[in-house]
């Protein structure tokens, strides 16, 4: 029976190390942002689009309308060379005027893993990560919100 057991212990410990060493493997390389929802607004930077959600769609005035349409190229442009380049455990993100450097773990969490950054000035990050459609979908979230991008290859 310990022998079971042992075997059963054995097989989820080398399962779970192959789940992990797969994403580690996909994670690898330059990705480029594709899109980005914070706070409910969503930048496309592949469609050149930005949208609302239903609620801040109907708060909008025709005034912020015109100043939204006014700078969208500007905010989109900015975005345009946001990228986050992984490799082996030595990750770089680059979102705009922001550029970290650090290195990163993951471990397994649902659907999806949690990566944790270890940034070069010792903070941390914490967010889940999944890859469909050959897309990195990188999300944070706290009790208010649900920030998520995505990015491709």
């Amino acid at each position: 029976m310990k022998n079971i057991v042992y075997l059963l212990i054995a097989c989820f410990t080398v399962a779970t190390a192959s789940a992990q060493s797969q994403i580690d493997k996909d994670l690898q390389g330059v990705w480029k942002l594709y899109e980005m929802t914070v706070n409910g607004t969503t930048i496309g930077v592949a469609a050149n689009t930005i949208t609302f959600s239903k609620e801040q769609e109907a708060a909008l005035t025709p005034q912020q309308r015109e100043g939204i349409n006014a700078k969208k190229g500007e905010v989109i442009d900015k975005l345009k060379g946001s990228k986050i380049t992984v490799a082996g455990i030595a990750i770089e993100l680059l979102i705009a005027d922001m550029n970290k450097k650090g290195t990163y773990s993951t471990k397994p969490y649902s659907d999806a893993h949690i990566l944790t950054i270890t940034y070069e000035d010792g903070t941390t990050d914490d967010m889940a990560v999944f890859i469909k459609d050959k897309k990195l979908h990188i999300t944070k979230s706290d009790d208010a919100n649900r920030d998520e991008m995505v990015f491709a290859k």
